[in-house]
């Protein structure tokens, strides 16, 4: 009886011991970063005469799709507006329980593909409303950061590939043609052999 109780206590306390980590893991605050980019040529005007009204419009829209009352204090930053043909923002979430109580345990954090979903769903009719016009401007992609970052890496790696393989294959056709050359020449200067004569004197 003595034993089947410490063996009891021996398990419980390695329960606990997954357990806190995973509560702590899941109570510690979640940041992530994400590009909004949108269509639309006459975006330059915005950023230069209305960027104040533009960040207030993209918090405005994004709010409602991650603002979670009561149980977390969520963050929206707009950490950068560009323009190059396309409006593109760059956004920053903060996210974190306003509780750390035993039923903290049972709520969830968004990561940030989760988090990127939700801000994807939303119409951003407060920012698109600033758009002067005379096009339609629309929302081309809402995207994490890294994963931007990454596609273009592996752009240019692509782009280094092709550039390695083509210089490998010109200089395969220069040897090629050098090798051509090469025995075009030999076959015409050998001599060739006399009718009736042997090649090789016979015993």
């Amino acid at each position: 009886m003595k034993r089947r109780n410490v063996l009891l206590f021996a398990f419980v306390l390695l329960l606990n011991l997954h357990i806190v980590p995973f509560a702590s893991a899941q109570t510690s605050p979640s940041t992530s970063e994400h590009i909004i980019v949108f269509g639309g040529p006459n975006w330059e005007f915005v950023v230069q005469n209305k960027l104040t009204e533009l960040k207030a419009a993209l918090i405005k829209d994004i709010g409602p799709q991650l603002l979670r009352k009561y149980a977390f204090l969520t963050i929206i930053n707009v950490s950068s507006v560009e323009f190059n043909k396309n409006l593109r923002v760059h956004i920053t979430v903060l996210q974190a329980l306003l509780s750390k109580g035993p039923s903290s345990r049972l709520l969830h954090l968004w990561p940030p593909d989760e988090a990127n979903s939700m801000i994807t769903q939303g119409a951003f009719s407060n920012t698109l409303a600033l758009y002067p016009g005379p096009e339609r401007a629309t929302v081309i992609s809402v995207q994490l950061a890294e994963k931007e970052t990454g596609s273009i890496i592996s752009d240019e790696f692509l782009l280094r590939l092709f550039k390695l393989g083509y210089a490998i294959l010109s200089l395969m056709a220069v040897l090629l043609f050098i090798v051509l050359v090469w025995m075009c020449c030999q076959g015409c200067g050998s001599k060739p052999v006399e009718e009736g004569a042997e090649p090789y004197p016979v015993n």
